[in-house]
């Protein structure tokens, strides 16, 4: 089975979770004329909230849409990446500084 690089992997995790989310708020949400109508809809909002924050100043929902939903996805993915290098290095038992502070040829050796 061929193994996915950490890039690759955040990317697809994060969108997967961006989609999730997405469909929850299509078949649960509610709004109501003051915010979220109930706890589910509260939480993918905080969620989405860089994405809301970016999107803020623009006044057409069908052109605001696109981009929260791109800065969210974006968001989960940079968080995903993070935690994979961290798990991996960790699971390898050893420093990426470390294995970057080494010459270079002792650098292309696998781990």
């Amino acid at each position: 089975m061929r193994r996915f690089s950490p890039f690759t992997l955040a990317l697809i995790l994060g969108c997967g979770t961006e989609a999730v989310l997405a469909a929850l708020f299509a078949a649960f949400g509610s709004v109501g004329p003051c915010g979220p109508g109930d706890d589910l809809t509260g939480l993918i909002m905080l969620a989405h909230m860089p994405g809301m924050m970016m999107a803020s100043g623009i006044k057409s929902y069908s052109v605001a849409m696109p981009i929260i939903i791109g800065m969210s996805a974006a968001t989960f993915s940079v968080v995903f990446y993070i935690f994979i290098r961290l798990v991996r290095a960790l699971r390898h038992g050893h420093n990426e500084a470390e294995h970057y502070a080494q010459p270079t040829a002792d650098r292309n050796k696998p781990c």
